[in-house]
C-alpha cells in the first residue's frame, strides 16, 4: 500500500512539473494578459484546457503549442493566456475561482477550447484542436485574425456616421466575427435595432442564426437525457417564431438531431428524414454539403447496427 501511494505522489508530482514547465510564455492571470495585450497591442490568445486529463488538449500541446513554428509566430503576435482545470494538478484558490469565473463568461463547456480575444476582452473568433500541426496551426490563426482587421476597420467607419449608415458599419463589423461569439457584442446589438427598426440591414436573420445555436444546445442536452419531446418542441418554437428560409430553416431542421438517438434503427431512420427534409431545401448550400457527409455517416452507423455480433474468442 505505501508503495502504491508513493508511486502517485510521485507521478503527481512528476505531472505537476511537467505542467509547470509547459506554462512558459504563457499568462495564468486575466487581468494581466489584458494589461499586456493592451500595452502591446496585440490580440489575447486564450487556451481553456484540461492539461493532465483531456487527451485532445494533451494532443493540442504535443503537436501545435509546444512546436517552435507556433511559439515563434506568438512571442511576436499575440498574448498568451491559459485557463487550466485539471483534475490532480493542485492549483490555488484564487486561480480556481478565476478559472471558473472565465468559464462561465466565455461560456465554455468542451477542452481544449480556444478564443482570440481583444484587448478589452470580447472574442472575435473560437476554435479548437485542428489536424495538421503547428505550421498549419499557424496559418489558420492568421486568418483568424483578419477577422479583427475587418472588425476595427467597420468600427471605425461606424466611428464617423449616423443613423441607418452607422447600423449598416455596425453589421459590417459584426458580419467579420464568428457568429458563436456574437453574444458579447450584445450593446453593439442593441444600438443596430434602435438604428435599424425596419431591419433594413437584414441584421436580424444573423441573430436568428445566434438564437439557433442556443436552441442546438438545448436540444442536445435535453436529448442526451431522454427528453426528446421537448428537444423537438424547441425547434419547432424556434421555426414557429421566424418563418426560417432557405439555408437557415434547413440549420432549424438539423437541430432535430441531437434529439434521436444513433444506436437504435428507429433513432437512425427519424435522422435519416431529417437530413432527407433537409437536403431537399438545397443540396448546394454549406449546410446542403453537410447533409451528404451527415448521411453518409448515418449509413455506416445503420451497417455497424446491423452487422452480425463478432464470435466469441476460442
Amino acid at each position: 500500500m505505501r508503495i502504491v501511494t508513493l508511486r502517485r505522489i510521485l507521478s503527481a508530482i512528476v505531472l505537476g512539473a511537467a505542467v509547470a514547465s509547459a506554462g512558459e510564455g504563457w499568462e495564468t492571470d486575466w487581468a494581466k494578459a489584458r494589461e499586456r495585450a493592451a500595452a502591446e497591442n496585440r490580440p489575447i490568445l486564450i487556451d481553456f484546457t484540461g492539461s493532465d486529463w483531456c487527451g485532445w488538449c494533451v494532443r493540442l500541446k504535443k503537436e501545435v503549442l509546444d512546436q517552435e513554428a507556433f511559439v515563434t509566430y506568438a512571442a511576436e503576435n499575440l498574448v498568451l493566456m491559459e485557463a487550466d482545470y485539471p483534475r490532480q494538478t493542485p492549483q490555488s484558490p484564487e486561480m480556481k475561482a478565476q478559472n471558473a469565473a472565465l468559464q462561465k463568461e466565455f461560456g465554455v463547456t468542451g477542452f481544449p477550447t480556444l478564443f482570440l480575444v481583444d484587448a478589452e476582452g470580447r472574442p472575435f473568433a473560437r476554435t479548437s484542436y485542428r489536424p495538421g500541426g503547428a505550421e498549419a496551426y499557424v496559418g489558420y490563426l492568421k486568418a483568424l485574425l483578419e477577422i479583427r482587421a475587418a472588425r476595427d476597420a467597420a468600427l471605425a467607419k461606424a466611428a464617423g456616421a449616423a443613423g441607418l449608415e452607422r447600423a449598416q458599419a455596425l453589421v459590417e463589423a459584426l458580419a467579420a466575427v464568428q457568429t458563436d461569439v456574437l453574444r458579447f457584442y450584445a450593446p453593439t446589438i442593441a444600438e443596430i435595432q434602435t438604428l435599424d427598426p425596419e431591419n433594413q440591414t437584414g441584421f436580424r436573420t444573423r441573430l436568428a442564426e445566434m438564437e439557433l445555436m442556443d436552441v442546438e444546445n438545448g436540444v442536445r442536452r435535453l436529448g442526451r437525457s431522454g427528453r426528446q419531446a421537448e428537444a423537438l418542441a424547441l425547434v419547432d418554437a424556434f421555426i414557429a417564431k421566424h418563418s426560417p428560409a432557405g439555408e437557415l430553416r434547413q440549420k432549424a431542421i438539423l437541430a432535430k438531431l441531437g434529439a434521436y438517438p444513433i444506436n437504435t434503427q428507429e433513432g437512425l431512420d427519424a435522422l435519416g428524414a431529417l437530413v432527407d427534409e433537409a437536403l431537399a431545401i438545397d443540396a448546394a448550400t454549406p449546410t446542403g454539403q453537410r447533409c451528404v457527409e451527415i448521411r453518409k455517416r448515418l449509413a455506416e452507423a445503420a451497417a455497424r447496427l446491423q452487422a452480425p455480433p463478432a464470435a466469441p474468442a476460442p
